[in-house]
């Protein structure tokens, strides 16, 4: 949930992810991921910054109509990051490589039409405290709300080479964050954050993200986010137990940098995924919300089987 980041004022920033999802006490891959994740700032304030009152009003007014703005008039904060997040992953099949319309627990198990096409449009905000401590906000176009705090570590320091004491250092920065069900306002359960569509009430999920910068950090270094989840399974699979999904992000300078099948699938499948709101009422219209437009497929099972499995 916590999303990639985009520099305040530019033309946002785009990620391309890739990895899977496995079963912790096999190792068994479930499914592959593949996804692209694009971001723009929406609003960015700090208490220490030298504004004019009618500057700092003009900004807090970008985020009205979302419920963080609420939290700005109640949490003691240092600075507040806003960003619009669009994302798009597919499931491929781990054998045949291609998306998965259908999944077989086993061989000889029945078949399940899945949706293999999944978009997420969120603002997320971002609440620095004076103590250091991070607040996030996710929030969606129908007001589904999740809210985590997180624990940040980015004070750690190394060379990549231990011996050679002239090379340039490297900052891994940390994010981990525990996200429990009952911060998913508005819907029952953790719908927002497991894969199932009625998970149980009670269940989490813990995500951990981490970052490599180095001190020469340049345009032309590769930016690249480790990402790790553990959470419910999909609800194809075996919803009510634990899954790991593990991504890795590269920022790349455009959309044309993107395998040509996932832009394809794009745009056959999801609407609205290039079109940014410019306010948090802007965000909320129906018309804006990015969408898979594409049904589940049929496995065109006979009637009878139709009505075995009802």
């Amino acid at each position: 949930s916590g999303g990639g980041h985009s520099r305040v004022n530019d033309g946002g920033a785009i990620w391309y992810w890739t990895g899977q999802i496995s079963n912790p006490n096999t190792g068994k891959t479930i499914a592959l991921i593949e996804g692209v994740e694009h971001t723009k700032s929406l609003a960015f304030l700090s208490k220490r910054e030298k504004i004019s009152p009618q500057t700092f009003e003009s900004k807090i007014g970008l985020l009205k109509g979302l419920e963080v703005s609420r939290s700005l008039g109640v949490e003691n904060w240092e600075a507040v990051s806003a960003l619009v997040s669009h994302k798009f992953f597919a499931f491929y099949d781990p054998l045949t490589k291609q998306p998965m319309h259908s999944f077989k627990f086993s061989p000889s198990g029945k078949k399940k039409p899945i949706m293999p096409f999944h978009v997420h449009n969120q603002i997320i905000t971002h609440l620095l405290q004076p103590e250091s401590d991070l607040i996030i906000h996710s929030e969606m176009p129908k007001g589904e709300i999740i809210r985590t705090n997180a624990q940040a570590d980015s004070n750690i320091a190394k060379r990549s080479n231990p011996f050679k004491f002239w090379e340039n250092t490297a900052q891994i920065f940390n994010l981990s964050m525990f996200i429990s069900s009952k911060t998913a306002k508005k819907w029952r359960g953790n719908k927002w954050i497991g894969f199932g569509p009625t998970p149980p009430p009670s269940m989490g999920c813990r995500e951990c993200y981490s970052y490599v910068s180095s001190s020469h950090d340049s345009t032309n270094s590769p930016k690249v986010v480790t990402y790790q989840r553990f959470g419910e399974y999909p609800f194809w699979y075996a919803p009510g137990k634990t899954c790991v999904m593990n991504l890795k992000g590269t920022r790349v300078k455009s959309k044309e940098d993107l395998p040509q099948q996932l832009l394809n699938e794009i745009r056959e499948n999801v609407k609205n995924f290039d079109h940014f709101p410019t306010n948090g009422e802007d965000f909320k219209k129906p018309e804006n919300t990015v969408a898979v437009y594409t049904p589940i497929r049929s496995l065109g099972y006979p009637w009878w089987q139709i009505w075995k499995r009802l």
